[in-house]
Formats: structure tokens, C-alpha cells, sequence
């Protein structure tokens, strides 16, 4: 589903370490691409024919070390529109039970942090 030469996690990975990035003011580096595991929306929404991605990997997040992060990406073919990226904490903060669509890969537990999939 990526482009050439490109996995599909790895590029999930980019374009959330970039959102990210710009968005909290943190440059991501080390990006280590973990999972990700791609869904039809129209499991959410029968008229909504994107493609949903939900991705781990971990990245070096300057002052916060490295860290494991989720993200969930949107496209209509191969992934492009960040939905949401966010640094996991503890353990507790997320869970790998908490999506319809997903095993195995680590979601955050706080609500509001994506939204298709959520149980």
C-alpha cells in the first residue's frame, strides 16, 4: 500500500514523526517503525471509502528519550493524512485490546486519540 520502496509502516512512521513534530515543537529522530495494521473506514462509515492505518513506532524525542508513540493515518489508497500521533507513556496508558480493527498494536487509553476502531 506504500509507495515504492517504502513499507507501509515505514511510511505510516514518516508522516506521523513529521506531524508530530510540527505540531509539538519536538524534532523526532531514530525512527523505528514497530507495526501498523490498515482497515477499511467503511467499517465506521458505509460512505467513507479511505483507508484507515493505525501505527507504532518509536522514535528519540529529544528531552524525553525514546519513546513509543501511536498514530492514526488516513488515505485513499496508500497512507497520507495524519489523524492523530501521540507519545504512549507507561504502560498504563495504553492498550493493545482497546481497537475493533487491531491486535497487537499498543493504543492509547485516553479517549479522543482516534477515532475509528475505538471500543
Amino acid at each position: 500500500m506504500a509507495s515504492r520502496g517504502e513499507s507501509q509502516t515505514g511510511r505510516c512512521t514518516r508522516l506521523a514523526a513529521q506531524h508530530y513534530s510540527e505540531n509539538h515543537d519536538v524534532d523526532l529522530t531514530d525512527l523505528d517503525p514497530v507495526d501498523s495494521h490498515a482497515f477499511s473506514c467503511r467499517w465506521v462509515d458505509a460512505g467513507d471509502n479511505r483507508l484507515c492505518f493505525h501505527v507504532n513506532f518509536r522514535a528519540d524525542a529529544g528531552p524525553h528519550g525514546t519513546q513509543l508513540f501511536f498514530a492514526e493515518v488516513l488515505g485513499d489508497g496508500p497512507p497520507k493524512s495524519v489523524q492523530h500521533c501521540v507519545m504512549l507513556g507507561g504502560q498504563s496508558t495504553w492498550s493493545t485490546n482497546n481497537c475493533t480493527f487491531c491486535s497487537g498494536i499498543c493504543h492509547p487509553k485516553a479517549s479522543g486519540t482516534f477515532d475509528f476502531g475505538r471500543k
